[in-house]
C-alpha cells in the first residue's frame, strides 16, 4: 500500500511522523514461522527517493474499521508507526509500504532510564512529584518544577472570573503520582504520568458568602510527553477525567527567568505585556488582573541581552487564557479550564460545569537565540499538523480525487512568515496569500507556484488593489518575472529586490515566482490569478 501525507504549511517539514497504516486484511506478510509472540505485519517503509526508513511500531490492531480513502469505511490491520523524514510544503508525500520476509527490529533508543531521556538538544526527566525537568544543552539552563496543576475557586459567570473572599489555591505537587514509560523507540520516547488530585467537590455558601466545600473528591488527571530524536520541543496530551465542580485548573509552568515582560502572539502579531499586576490598582473601579488572552503561543526571554535563554508554550486548543504572575518563578500558567454554574445572562445551566473527559495537546520547549519569525513557524507546525492517508494498491482511485505528489506553493523567507491562502470570493480562479514580517528591517518573502501565473496584484482586505503587479514572459515561454508598482497610497506596502528611485516596486522571478519585500512589523495580501 501507499501512505500520502498532506502538510498544509508552504515550508518543508522535516522530523518526527507518526502515522497509521491502514493494512488489509490479505497483507502478505501477517506472520513469521519464528515468531511465536505478538504477531505483526512485517514490511519496509520507502520514502519517495526509495530509502528505507528506520521506523517503530507504536501499537497495532486488528479488524479495525477505518476510513476508506475516496470512501466510506473498510476493515483494516492498522499498524501505527514514528519515523524521521520530511514532507514537501503545501502538498502530499508519498510512503511505499513493501512487505519484509525477515525479522524487522530497529533496537536504538534515546531513554536513560524509566523516567528519563535525552536527545541532541535537551535532557528529559519526570520527578516523583509528577514534574519535569528540561535542561537545555545549548544554553546550559536546567528549568525544573515544570507542569503541576494549580486548582482555585470559580463562583463567575463565563465572562468574568471570580473568586470567593475565603478561597483556597490547591497544588498539585502533595498528590499521588504514577509514572510509566509507554514508548521507547528510535523516534521517540513517551512517558505517561498520572495525578490523582484530591479538590474540594464544590463551593457552597456560608452566611451569604461562598467557599470551597470541606468534602473533597479525585480527579484523576493523565499527561502523555512525547519527546522526539530530532528536536527540543516536548509535546503533552493531557486528559482531565473532570468531576469537580465550581473550579479554575491552571497548569504551572515556573520557569524561573529574570525577565519584566512576556509575549503572546495574537491577531497575526506579537505582543509584549508586563509580568504581574499593576499594584497601584487598589483605587480603580475595575481590578488589575493577571489573566490575559492569547492565540496559540506564550514565550518569556532573559531581559539580559549577553545570555539569551526563554522558554515556550505552545497550545493546539482550549481557553487561550494566560497568567504570568511574576516573582521569582515568573511562571506561565495556562488556564485548562473553568467550570461554572450561572452562564452569564442564564438563570443556570449545567453545561458550564463541564463533568465529563476534557483533553488538551500542547508543547513546551526552552529557548536561545531563535527569532520571532522561527518561532511562529514552529508554532504553525506545532499547531497545523498533518494527515495522512493509507491507499491500497488495488483501491481504483477516482481521477478527481488523485493526490498529486507536488507542492501547490512553497514560501520562503528569513523574516517574514506565511499567514494564511484563501480561495477569492470574487474570483474562483484566483486567491490571496497573506505574509507578515516580524522583524525591524524590510524583508523579501519568495513564492514559487506549481503552476503559471497569469497575473498578481496588492490589496487589501476587500479585495480592492493598492499596487499592481504584472508578468512578462521569457522567449522560452517560461521564465520571466513578476513586477509590482504600488500607487502613492500604500507605496511602503510594497517594497522590492529591484525598486526604482522612488522606492515604488516590488519584485520579480520567473513566471512561477513572485517576490515580494515586506515592510517592517507589516502585514501584506498578495492576490494571484491563475
Amino acid at each position: 500500500c501507499i501512505v500520502k501525507i498532506f502538510n498544509p504549511l508552504p515550508y518543508e517539514y522535516k522530523g518526527a511522523i507518526e502515522f497509521d497504516i491502514d493494512f488489509d486484511s490479505d497483507f502478505e506478510i501477517q506472520a513469521l514461522p519464528y515468531v511465536k509472540y505478538e504477531q505483526r505485519n512485517s514490511f519496509l517503509i520507502l520514502d519517495e527517493d526509495n530509502n528505507t526508513l528506520k521506523y517503530n511500531i507504536i501499537r497495532a490492531s486488528r479488524g479495525k474499521n477505518v476510513k476508506q480513502f475516496g470512501g466510506n469505511k473498510r476493515p483494516a490491520d492498522t499498524h501505527r508507526v514514528a519515523i524521521l523524514s520530511k514532507l514537501r510544503p503545501m502538498g502530499y508525500t508519498a510512503f511505499t509500504i513493501k512487505p519484509f520476509r525477515l525479522p524487522y527490529r530497529i533496537t536504538e533508543r534515546f531513554s536513560d532510564s524509566a523516567v528519563s531521556c535525552q536527545n541532541d538538544f535537551i535532557k528529559f526527566e519526570i520527578a516523583p512529584n509528577g514534574t519535569i525537568t528540561i535542561a537545555d544543552k545549548k544554553t546550559g539552563r536546567i528549568y525544573s518544577g515544570l507542569h503541576s496543576f494549580l486548582d482555585s475557586a470559580e463562583m463567575g459567570d463565563g465572562w468574568f472570573h471570580i473568586r470567593p473572599i475565603a478561597d483556597r489555591c490547591i497544588s498539585s505537587l502533595g498528590c499521588r503520582v504514577s509514572i510509566e514509560k509507554v514508548f521507547d523507540g528510535y523516534v521517540a520516547c513517551k512517558f505517561l504520568v498520572r495525578y490523582e488530585y484530591m479538590l474540594p467537590k464544590e463551593k457552597v455558601d456560608s452566611f451569604g458568602f461562598t467557599e470551597r466545600s470541606k468534602a473533597y473528591d479525585t480527579c484523576n488527571i493523565l499527561s502523555e510527553f512525547t519527546i522526539t530524536r530530532d528536536s527540543a520541543l516536548v509535546k503533552v496530551h493531557t486528559v482531565i477525567d473532570n468531576n469537580i465542580r465550581d473550579h479554575r485548573l491552571q497548569l504551572h509552568l515556573p520557569t524561573k527567568i529574570d525577565a519584566d515582560t512576556y509575549y503572546v502572539n495574537q491577531c497575526n502579531l506579537i505582543l509584549n505585556r508586563p509580568t504581574g499586576l499593576d499594584n497601584s490598582h487598589y483605587t480603580w473601579k475595575e481590578a488589575d488582573i493577571t489573566e490575559y488572552p492569547f492565540e496559540s503561543m506564550v514565550y518569556i526571554r532573559s531581559k539580559n541581552p549577553s545570555d539569551p535563554h526563554g522558554f515556550l508554550f505552545l497550545s493546539q486548543g482550549g481557553l487561550h487564557e494566560v497568567s504570568c504572575p511574576g516573582g521569582e518563578e515568573n511562571s506561565i500558567d495556562i488556564t485548562l479550564l473553568r467550570c461554572f454554574s450561572k452562564t452569564v445572562n442564564t438563570d443556570g445551566e449545567p453545561d458550564g460545569q463541564l463533568q465529563s473527559r476534557q483533553e488538551f495537546h500542547y508543547a513546551i520547549m526552552p529557548l536561545s537565540e531563535e527569532t520571532d519569525c522561527e518561532l511562529v513557524r514552529i508554532k504553525d507546525q506545532y499547531v497545523s499538523g498533518y494527515k495522512e492517508f493509507t491507499i491500497p494498491l488495488k483501491l481504483t482511485v477516482p481521477s478527481g480525487a488523485v493526490l498529486r505528489d507536488e507542492s501547490a506553493f512553497t514560501f520562503s523567507s528569513d523574516a517574514c512568515a506565511y499567514l494564511t491562502c484563501m480561495p477569492s470570493k470574487k474570483d474562483t480562479s484566483s486567491i490571496i496569500i497573506r505574509a507578515v514580517n516580524y522583524s525591524g528591517t524590510p524583508s523579501p518573502c519568495t513564492i514559487h507556484f506549481a503552476k503559471a501565473v497569469e497575473s498578481a496584484y496588492l490589496c487589501n482586505f476587500l479585495e480592492k488593489e493598492t499596487g499592481s503587479v504584472h508578468v512578462e514572459v521569457g522567449e522560452d515561454g517560461k521564465s520571466g518575472s513578476i513586477r509590482a508598482e504600488a500607487d502613492e497610497e500604500r507605496k511602503t506596502g510594497c517594497v522590492h529586490a529591484e525598486a526604482n528611485e522612488e522606492g515604488t516596486g516590488s519584485v520579480h522571478a520567473d513566471a512561477n515566482e513572485i517576490v515580494v519585500m515586506v515592510p517592517p512589523y507589516k502585514m501584506v495580501n498578495i492576490k494571484v490569478h491563475f
